[in-house]
């Protein structure tokens, strides 16, 4: 099964052209983007809609990345969140090894950087739901 095979992906962040940018790169790449501009309008989004995957930037105005991903953890443990940041040490890290956050992607990153990312959780999610280690 291909993990990324009409995967719904809400992207967060207070940056249009990287929503823009990343939500055009994830329809070329099969994904069902849907895209929210800080964690408020992420959380309201998430409580409308059903996403495979959480891919969200840690600095936003109003509610952070990190107190998102704590807030979506919260209300449904089992949908995997990728952060993107450019702390290399801070919070982030300590979510990551808590089980928070399921990948870190560190700017500046490529495009193909956050690609790897998403497949890569997406696959651990299906192998999870199947039963396999």
């Amino acid at each position: 099964m291909n993990p990324r095979k009409k995967a719904r992906v809400l992207i967060v962040d207070d940056d249009p052209a990287t929503l823009s940018i990343l939500s055009e790169f994830l329809v070329i790449r099969g994904y069902l983007p849907h895209t929210a501009r800080d964690g408020d309008q992420a959380l309201e989004v998430f409580l409308e809609k059903a996403f495979d995957l959480i891919l969200t930037d840690q600095r936003m105005p109003g509610m952070d990345g990190v107190a998102l991903s704590l807030r979506i953890k919260e209300m449904s443990p089992d949908t995997p969140i990728v952060m993107m940041t450019g702390d290399l040490f801070g919070k982030v890290k300590d979510l990551l090894e808590g089980g928070t956050l399921d990948s870190i992607v560190y700017k500046p990153f490529s495009l193909k950087e956050i690609q790897e990312a998403l497949e890569q959780t997406l696959s651990r999610m299906v192998c999870r739901a199947c039963g396999a280690r």
